[in-house]
């Protein structure tokens, strides 16, 4: 092995000892990240924005699936449409949340490149552009060196 970056990188857990005088009040922020004392008062954290937001089912939502609850509408009823996988195809769609309506669509490449473009969001493997996609098994999202991502992944 020559010592120019090639072979495997390892990454090795260690314990960490924490001493000091507010060790317990700093474990228990920690540990529940509820809220935090700043000059003797109690301040709760805020959540940050576009990061995850309940859903009505008690599944948390984030990046594509939050973007197209906010920006995509029904057709028939006007209601927020939420990102939906097919259990037998595997093909993402879109299904409005009004239940009374149910409503279901395809979800659209202009729509998804449009959220790539908006959100920048880059490969997580290669850094590179992403770019939506359809083939016949459905819509998927692939970067210039050829890495595929799952919409529910982005």
């Amino acid at each position: 092995m020559s010592s120019r970056g090639e072979g495997t990188a390892v990454v090795l857990q260690s314990p960490m000892r924490i001493k000091g005088k507010c060790t317990i009040e700093m474990l228990s922020s920690l540990a529940d990240m509820q809220s935090r004392m700043v000059d003797g008062r109690k301040h709760s954290l805020k959540q940050r924005s576009g990061v995850s937001a309940g859903d009505k089912d008690g599944k948390s939502q984030s990046g594509l699936s939050l973007y197209m609850r906010e920006n995509m509408k029904c057709k028939r009823c006007g209601g927020p449409m939420k990102l939906e996988r097919g259990f037998k195809s595997g093909k993402f769609y879109a299904k409005c949340t009004v239940k009374a309506c149910g409503e279901t669509e395809l979800v659209d490449k202009g729509f998804v490149n449009h959220y790539l473009c908006v959100k920048q969001a880059r490969c997580p493997k290669c850094k590179s552009n992403l770019e939506a996609r359809i083939s016949k098994f459905g819509i998927y999202i692939q970067c210039d060196r050829g890495h595929t991502i799952k919409l529910d992944e982005v």
